[in-house]
C-alpha cells in the first residue's frame, strides 16, 4: 500500500509502474513517499528499485517486524 498526498492505493504488479510515474510527478524534492511490501516479494523489491532508478528516485529500504520492507522514495537532487 502507499499513500501520495492523503490517498492510499494498493500496489500490486500490474499497476506499480503507473503508480512510480505519479509519484515521479507530484513529489516534491522535499517530501517523501513510502511503499509497504510483503517481505517475502523479492520479484515486486525489484521491479519497484528498478522502475523507480528508470524515473530518477532515489530508494531506501528496510525489514520490519512485521514480516515487510519499507521502500522510502524521494526524488534525486
Amino acid at each position: 500500500m502507499i499513500k501520495i498526498h492523503q490517498e492510499e492505493y494498493e500496489i500490486n504488479r500490474n499497476n506499480y509502474r503507473e503508480i512510480i510515474k505519479r509519484i515521479s510527478s507530484q513529489l516534491r524534492p522535499e517530501e517523501r513517499a513510502v511503499i509497504k511490501i510483503d517481505i517475502k516479494d523479492h520479484v515486486m523489491l525489484n521491479l519497484l528499485l528498478k522502475t523507480c532508478r528508470e524515473n530518477d528516485l532515489s530508494v531506501i529500504y528496510g525489514y520490519n517486524d512485521d514480516k515487510t520492507i519499507n521502500l522510502i522514495i524521494t526524488k534525486r537532487r
